[in-house]
């Protein structure tokens, strides 16, 4: 993932036509942020995102998903820059008793 902005992520090794709850937060120097989530699924069947602060599916292969993320929205003043070191992601088998991978 990216810093600041829009961040992109990939996540491989998943099984095919499976379900995933992907959450990803923004790590700062304060600390890190709320989990937004999502629910996927790998081919065949790829959910559409319901929320925009989620990430959002950019393709479903049959063993990983490329997923992208906007940025947090700003707490700071434009000159300030953004304090936003990276971001962390997880993810887990929906009905998979909430093993996180």
């Amino acid at each position: 993932c990216g810093v600041g902005g829009e961040a992109r992520l990939s996540l491989g090794r998943l099984e095919p036509d499976v379900a995933y709850t992907v959450q990803v937060a923004a790590r700062t120097t304060r600390g890190v942020g709320a989990f937004s989530s999502c629910d996927v699924q790998t081919h065949p069947c790829a959910p559409s995102m319901v929320s925009r602060a989620a990430p959002q599916l950019v393709r479903a292969f049959h063993n990983k998903l490329r997923l992208v993320c906007e940025g947090p929205v700003p707490d700071w003043r434009e000159e300030d820059g953004s304090d936003v070191l990276g971001y962390r992601a997880r993810y887990y088998e929906c009905g998979g008793g909430g093993r996180v991978f």
